[in-house]
C-alpha cells in the first residue's frame, strides 16, 4: 500500500470517487469528520450535502470456480451496462457545480472494463491491435467531456486517476521498474 485513495481523499471538496475496484473506504478511517455519502451504481443524487460521495460498482469479481481469462469479472457479467452507467456517472457529476474532483479508482479496472464492454459488444473474446482505437478515444473522450464541462459551466474539476503497477519488462526480463497499469495513452492527457 503506498497511499494513492488517502492521496486523492485529500484532494478539493466535493470529491466523487467512481469506486470501481471497492477499495477507497480502506483509506476513510484517516479522516474521522469527514462527511461520506455513498451510492450503488444508478441515477446518483446530490442532494445531501458530503464531503465524499463514492458511487459502488457491481463488478461481481468472479470466484476460483468462475474465472475467465478472458473476462476478468467473470463469465456471467455483462460489462456493457456496467460501463455505460459509470459514464453516466461522470456526466452527473461534472454537471454538480459542488463537486470540485471526481477520483476514478482504479483507472487499471476503469480500462479492464472499457476494453471488456467493447469486446462484449463486438461479440468477440480477443482484441487486435486496431482494436485498441476505440477504447482509447473513449478514455480521451473521458478527459475531454470533464474539460469541456469546466469551460461550460465555468466550474474548475480536478480528476484523479488512480493505476495499479505493473512491471516493466524488456527482453523477457523485468527491469525492476515499474508504470501505470490500464490505458496506456492517460499520462499524455493529465497535466501532472
Amino acid at each position: 500500500k503506498v497511499g494513492k485513495s488517502h492521496f486523492a481523499a485529500t484532494a478539493p471538496k466535493s470529491i466523487v470517487v467512481f469506486n470501481l475496484d471497492g477499495g477507497f473506504q480502506r483509506c476513510l478511517g484517516s479522516f474521522p469528520g469527514i462527511k461520506v455519502k455513498t451510492f450503488g451504481a444508478g441515477e446518483v443524487k446530490f442532494e445531501e450535502a458530503a464531503d465524499i460521495y463514492i458511487i459502488e460498482y457491481d463488478l461481481d469479481f468472479p470466484t476460483l470456480t468462475n474465472i475467465d481469462a478472458k473476462n476478468p469479472f467473470g463469465k456471467d457479467l455483462a460489462l456493457r451496462p456496467v460501463y455505460t452507467q459509470f459514464l453516466h456517472n461522470i456526466e452527473q457529476a461534472c454537471r454538480e457545480p459542488r463537486v470540485k474532483t471526481l477520483v476514478i479508482d482504479t483507472a487499471t479496472i476503469w480500462w479492464e472494463l472499457a476494453r471488456g464492454a467493447f469486446k462484449e459488444k463486438a461479440g468477440s473474446d480477443s482484441m487486435m491491435a486496431r482494436d485498441y482505437g476505440t477504447p482509447n478515444a473513449e478514455v480521451r473522450a473521458v478527459f475531454n467531456y470533464i474539460r469541456a464541462m469546466e469551460k461550460k459551466t465555468g466550474v474548475e474539476k480536478n480528476l484523479i486517476t488512480i493505476h495499479h503497477n505493473k512491471d516493466i519488462y524488456l527482453n523477457d526480463k523485468a527491469t525492476g521498474a515499474t508504470m501505470a497499469d490500464g490505458c496506456k495513452h492517460v499520462g499524455k492527457f493529465v497535466d501532472v
